[in-house]
């Protein structure tokens, strides 16, 4: 990491402070100013932190203070850096997420939309007549498909997802016909694979 340092003018004339530096940030583009005086006073500590300063030492000073300040102040440097390169790399992640999501729509909201299509198409004898076993199983497929595609259309919706917008929107039904479809899909399973 390349740090280059920017004393603002000599540390603004050395305290003078022509400008003020409301919450100074710690980023790769300037070190961490540590401010060492002999003025311990608070009015000098509050001049050096507005002006820009992010820590202060008054003299005399042991080595040790002052070694652990600095290397505290360095460390949350690199820490600064970590987190901008976390940040990057989740920004990416939630970009690739979000072309996954789109994708994903696409492809599976199609053939739902087929399904649904196909299954209205012969629900309405348009290609050929249908027995009445036909027509519940038709209607079945037709009822889940369109399930499916609303489920699928809620659920990837991106836009509702990115605003943390996503709302319930419970509805009155028929707990019975919801029963009774799931039980005739599990019959036709237990059925095909000759289950009693």
């Amino acid at each position: 990491m390349t740090i280059r340092v920017q004393f603002w003018s000599y540390f603004r004339e050395l305290t003078g402070c022509a400008q003020t530096v409301l919450a100074p940030q710690i980023n790769e583009d300037r070190l961490p100013v540590l401010v060492v005086t002999g003025d311990g006073s608070r009015d000098a500590r509050q001049r050096a932190l507005t002006c820009g300063a992010n820590d202060f030492v008054t003299k005399p000073f042991s080595r040790e203070e002052l070694a652990h300040k600095v290397h505290l102040h360095l460390e949350m440097l690199e820490q600064f850096a970590a987190l901008r390169d976390q940040s990057d790399r989740l920004q990416s992640l939630n970009q690739q997420k979000n072309r996954f999501l789109s994708i994903a729509a696409h492809d599976l909201r199609n053939p739902l939309a087929s399904v649904r299509g196909f299954s209205e198409l012969l629900l309405g004898g348009g290609v050929a007549p249908i027995s009445t076993d036909q027509e519940q199983l038709l209607a079945l497929i037709h009822g889940l498909s369109n399930q499916m595609l609303e489920l699928v259309n809620d659920l990837l919706d991106i836009s509702v997802i990115e605003s943390g917008k996503v709302t319930v929107a419970p509805t009155v039904g028929s707990l019975e016909r919801v029963l009774q479809e799931r039980v005739r899909i599990t019959e036709l399973a237990a059925q095909r694979k000759q289950i009693t």
